[in-house]
């Protein structure tokens, strides 16, 4: 996401990671100049990586990753960049954070005010932001992260892995009592969005996607959907418009053989995505 973001805002946002000096890592460095903020180069360590086998129809068969690196995000590392937390008008954060930096960011996005953006990246780390009790403003979560998230806010909640819409209804209610605004990824059926109104009713809306033919790979095109979606945010973007920038950017990727399109850009016009209100 930080090197959509980075190519998408034309080099205007910063990643603080942690990094190997091997091949990898000078990689990263080299494709999105200034990305990387100091410090995040560990002398001797591996660049996490992640590696993924895909089939015939550009679909994910396997994935394997290498992410022990991320240990080193450490408070420490957060504490040196305070100058940049300070100035940023959004914190995007995901679930590869060790969870004692992830309450410490969390903690001072909460004492700055800032609104703070959430990939939970697996299931299995979808409930990391949850345990600070701090609200999320918006997250990415798939049904299955979704899932995990409801069942950590109530843990008594039952209700079987499902891909339903009355279901994603229900973990939806559960989960927008501590995230204020979900967007979640059905693949190529679309997003379903939530949020709670001045009211605090919920209210919620399908935003279909169209079928893409001649599918290149799948790897990127969640990543290159939220970071344009967050691009459209930081714009003041309506709802539709950043889904419909959105959908645009994760086309480009399905159709490209990297997992982040080279000419990724947010300059393009386009009309406000279609939507079905689910709950209003």
């Amino acid at each position: 996401m930080a090197e959509a973001l980075w190519r998408l805002r034309n080099g205007k946002a910063r990643l603080l990671t942690a990094v190997g000096d091997d091949i990898d890592g000078r990689f990263l460095n080299n494709i999105a100049p200034g990305l990387l903020l100091e410090g995040c180069i560990v002398q001797g360590g591996r660049t996490p990586t992640y590696a993924v086998v895909l089939d015939a129809e550009g679909e994910c068969l396997i994935g394997l990753g290498d992410m022990a690196l991320h240990d080193h995000i450490s408070v420490d590392l957060v504490n040196r960049h305070l100058d940049v937390l300070e100035k940023t008008p959004l914190v995007v954060i995901d679930g590869n954070v060790p969870q004692s930096t992830m309450d410490h960011v969390l903690q001072l996005c909460s004492e700055m005010g800032k609104p703070v953006f959430f990939e939970p990246t697996d299931r299995r780390k979808a409930t990391k932001p949850l345990h600070t009790k701090k609200h999320i403003t918006l997250a990415t979560p798939n049904v299955a992260e979704l899932h995990a998230m409801a069942n950590f806010v109530k843990p008594d909640f039952k209700l079987a892995q499902t891909t339903e819409i009355n279901g994603i209804i229900e973990l939806c209610k559960i989960v927008s009592d501590v995230v204020n605004i979900l967007v979640v990824t059905l693949g190529p059926k679309g997003v379903i969005t939530s949020r709670r109104t001045a009211k605090g009713d919920l209210e919620m809306r399908l935003y279909p996607a169209k079928e893409i033919n001649n599918i290149v790979n799948v790897s990127g095109a969640g990543d290159c959907f939220a970071s344009s979606f967050i691009s459209g945010v930081l714009t003041n973007s309506v709802e539709p418009k950043c889904i419909a920038i959105g959908y645009k950017s994760a086309t480009q990727a399905l159709l490209s053989k990297t997992t982040i399109p080279q000419n990724l850009k947010s300059s393009f016009t386009v009309n406000d995505a279609y939507y079905e209100t689910i709950v209003s």
